[in-house]
């Protein structure tokens, strides 16, 4: 096992050396592939910002829609975000006003839900009274999956 200090790791033996892969190690590939929601939303915005992987969004928004889909408020988050950009999926304000919405829905920290509630807004401003009506029966509809 190795422990991690910034861009340091420690193997078994405390031999220290520099860390070449700080997100996507073994470990959290693992945790991933199992259905892990923290370690999938790590590997998804490793891939996103191209540290420790080459900047890949497609990969960003595989794994950041793994761990929405499980309810990771945080990983809901990050997904609306790629929608409302258009990084590695087609732009699309209905998903990405259906990602906030129940980020903001599950946040666990007040700041962290008026923030999202306003990307709500945001979102919403930019939409037709259909693309809402549309995003707010996804979200009525929306159930969390098991890990996948």
């Amino acid at each position: 096992m190795a422990f991690a200090i910034s861009t340091i790791a420690f193997n078994e033996s405390g031999c220290a050396k520099k860390r070449q892969d700080p997100v996507i190690d073994a470990t959290t590939r693992r945790l991933a592939d199992g259905g892990d929601p923290a370690a999938q939303l790590r590997i998804a915005v490793s891939y996103s910002r191209g540290q420790g992987a080459a900047q890949d969004y497609k990969q960003a928004a595989y794994w950041a829609n793994r761990a929405a889909d499980q309810g990771d408020s945080n990983a809901q988050y990050f997904l609306g975000t790629l929608y409302f950009d258009g990084h590695g999926v087609p732009q699309d304000l209905v998903k990405a006003h259906l990602w906030f919405t129940l980020a903001a829905s599950d946040a666990k920290v007040d700041v962290l839900k008026k923030g999202y509630t306003e990307l709500c807004d945001k979102v919403a401003a930019k939409m037709t009274p259909q693309q809402l009506a549309q995003a707010r029966e996804m979200e009525q509809n929306w159930k969390p999956a098991r890990a996948k």
